[in-house]
């Protein structure tokens, strides 16, 4: 069974290229690919940490993502530590998620998951000005296929 989730993005200037970095480890999601997350799966429970995140609603996800504390934390990460990533928006979009797939009372997590969907993305320097259009996010849609 493929489930669906909301999910949040730092986008990233690489190489001339812009792509997705998971925004709490840094792991870059290949364009048109499958993610996976790489732990074996056998006798998985749910106290176990494996999988590759997802909220179950967009809202509760960009209220969480945008309250002050959680951006606070994402500019001292992103503009502290990693900004030899170049870190440019997050975006906010959905995932296909399948295999193995433990869900919880807000979110899911799961052994595998393709980029769905890309369809917000924050502007400016604080990464607080959202919008669903724009040649950034049209081009991150053609990157990424979706």
């Amino acid at each position: 069974m493929m489930i669906v989730g909301a999910r949040f993005w730092v986008v990233c200037q690489c190489a001339n290229r812009s792509l997705l970095m998971s925004p709490y480890s840094v792991h870059g999601w290949k364009p048109q690919e499958v993610k996976s997350d790489g732990h074996p799966w056998i006798n998985v429970v749910m106290e176990s940490h494996n999988g590759i995140y997802a909220a179950k609603d967009m809202s509760h996800l960009v209220a969480f993502v945008m309250n002050e504390t959680a951006m606070d934390s994402l500019r001292k990460r992103w503009w502290g530590t990693l900004k030899e990533y170049n870190p440019r928006a997050l975006v906010f979009g959905s995932v296909r998620m399948w295999g193995t797939v433990i869900e919880h009372e807000r979110g899911y997590r799961a052994e595998h998951t393709k980029v769905h969907s890309l369809d917000t993305i924050t502007s400016g320097p604080e990464f607080t000005t959202m919008r669903d259009d724009g040649s950034d996010l049209e081009v991150l849609r053609l990157i990424y296929g979706v």
